[in-house]
């Protein structure tokens, strides 16, 4: 902007504190640590949501969606279509459940063969970011994502 020109501020409509917005911090801080998963990930094709997915299913071995869907905190709808391409390259099976109305779902072999490749990869992103953040401070973004949830 050259010298002889001053910047108009124009009257805002809103209070002009709204850098402080806890909602926008926080989903910028998501998506950076997120870009730094996927981009380790990469060799994997697997985005970091996808991984979360993955490792959740192989600490729980066989589940139901619903069981799936709750401890990946995502309703049940959008874990299904997010399951649809594993099923379909092989990486999950779906079979039945204890009634018509459930699905069991396992990873496979080759699934299994997936996410002990991803999992160095992931350890590296882990690395990276806690670099930038420690594992503590990580763990109180823990506390206080299970305190908003349970409000």
């Amino acid at each position: 902007m050259p010298a002889d020109k001053k910047m108009i501020r124009s009257k805002h409509a809103l209070p002009q504190d709204r850098e402080m917005c806890a909602c926008s911090t926080l989903r910028g801080l998501a998506r950076h640590v997120t870009a730094i998963y996927d981009d380790c990930l990469k060799p994997t094709r697997l985005k970091q949501t996808q991984f979360m997915v993955l490792a959740r299913l192989d600490g729980l071995v066989q589940c139901s969606l619903a069981e799936l869907a709750k401890v990946c905190d995502l309703d049940v709808t959008s874990l299904s279509r997010a399951l649809s391409p594993f099923k379909t390259a092989g990486i999950i099976r779906v079979g039945a459940g204890k009634d018509a109305r459930t699905k069991r779902i396992e990873l496979t072999p080759h699934g299994k063969r997936l996410i002990q490749r991803a999992f160095p990869l992931w350890q590296q992103a882990q690395k990276v970011i806690h670099q930038v953040i420690p594992p503590e401070q990580v763990r109180a973004l823990r506390r206080l994502s299970t305190a908003l949830h349970e409000r």
